[in-house]
């Protein structure tokens, strides 16, 4: 049996380090990582992918300027709580505060891409203080104030109507989404292979070798390949780069794929059953049977796993092997109405028409749910 390797990938190291050094520098950093998205909403994408974002120093000068401004924000905050003046702009600073305290509390143990998700709800606060900033420039008495802060409200006014008018064309859809971030994600293993699947699926709802298909399924085989170029170690990568050479008919590229998938992790349920589907799609009965063995000895309880190791044991005429893993499972509460369905297949193969239907109706008696079987079942006991 091989053993599981790594299956799990993290992009990002901010991630990984949560020493109460290193947290104080990345959550100071990402807070003026985000500021830039709060002023000019471009450059934010589905993924935050390898790279990204960058280990800061603590001594950084980005985190040491990101102190400064907090510790005068603070400062800002206190002196109009006690002045009592500018009530907009202090409740700005103290909503600001209140969705950074996750981030801001430096023994929380949140960092890196998690901890930027909650800057974000700053922005709230952030948009008051400038909002509010804003407005008192404008109704200064001193003109020069006054129309640097007209200046920047249209600049912001018509900078960010323009980048939400883009971001909603490019984010209308998932389609357009994959198609427009993947550009810029391409040290992402993440981000590829989640557009590859996404694609591979665009593919599967469409008619067989129709022009969007194949659009689709290029698209699909260009960033799985991707990911793989950047991460070959995921057997979740390998089943999906096994269904779509299959889909392309590219059987020997299928046929090392998902034994790549088993080989990585033998334990993983699914890459099992892909495999031992295109074995028995393409007649290797032996290796299919082995496949769904594997599913069952793993998962005792795999409904699937029977079904299928069922259906290859007919193919190989083992008639009797079929019929007598089935029997134990009827001695399992939970697994009876399989094991009663399985016999019902198993015996309408070797036409006993008599005890398939008995085996079926039991099986619907014991809770089975199939309606387009118990359809049949209904036609054929009529016919019988």
């Amino acid at each position: 049996m091989v053993e599981a390797s790594v299956t799990d990938f993290f992009e990002n190291p901010l991630v990984e380090n949560i020493s109460i050094v290193n947290n104080i520098g990345v959550k100071l950093f990402l807070t003026s990582y985000y500021h830039k998205f709060m002023v000019i909403p471009t450059g934010y994408y589905f993924y935050f992918g390898f790279n990204q974002i960058p280990i800061p120093s603590s001594f950084s000068l980005k985190v040491i300027a990101s102190s400064i401004i907090h510790l005068l924000a603070l400062l800002m905050i206190t002196v109009l709580l006690f002045k009592r003046k500018k009530e907009n702009l202090l409740l700005g600073f103290v909503v600001y505060f209140i969705f950074l305290l996750p981030i801001l509390i430096f023994l929380d143990s949140t960092a890196g891409i998690i901890a930027v998700r909650y800057s974000f709800n700053a922005s709230l606060g952030f948009s008051l203080i400038l909002t509010s900033l804003l407005v008192y420039g404008y109704h200064s008495k001193q003109k020069m104030v006054k129309f640097v802060s007209l200046f920047a409200f249209s600049v912001i006014f018509i900078t960010s109507v323009f980048f939400t008018i883009s971001r909603n064309r490019d984010w209308k859809n998932k389609e357009t989404l994959f198609s427009h971030d993947l550009k810029y994600l391409k040290q992402s293993y993440m981000a590829n292979r989640m557009g590859g699947i996404y694609f591979k699926f665009l593919a599967e709802q469409e008619s067989a070798n129709s022009s969007q298909q194949q659009k689709y399924l290029t698209s699909a085989s260009k960033y799985l390949n991707a990911a793989k170029e950047i991460y070959d170690q995921d057997p979740i990568l390998w089943q999906n780069l096994g269904l779509l050479h299959w889909k392309q008919e590219e059987y020997k590229q299928a046929f090392f794929s998902f034994k790549n998938a088993v080989s990585l992790d033998s334990t993983n349920t699914a890459s099992w059953n892909y495999y031992g589907n295109f074995c028995e799609f393409a007649k290797d009965f032996d290796r299919a049977e082995e496949a769904y063995k594997q599913i069952v000895t793993l998962e005792p309880t795999n409904p699937l796993g029977y079904k299928n190791l069922t259906s290859v044991l007919l193919n190989q005429q083992k008639i009797d092997d079929a019929i007598f893993i089935n029997r134990k499972l009827l001695l399992d509460d939970e697994m009876r109405k399989y094991g009663l369905e399985n016999l019902g297949h198993i015996y309408l193969a070797i036409r006993d028409t008599a005890n398939a239907i008995q085996n079926f109706n039991q099986a619907f008696d014991e809770g089975l749910e199939n309606d387009v079987l118990k359809r049949d079942v209904s036609k054929l006991s009529k016919t019988f």
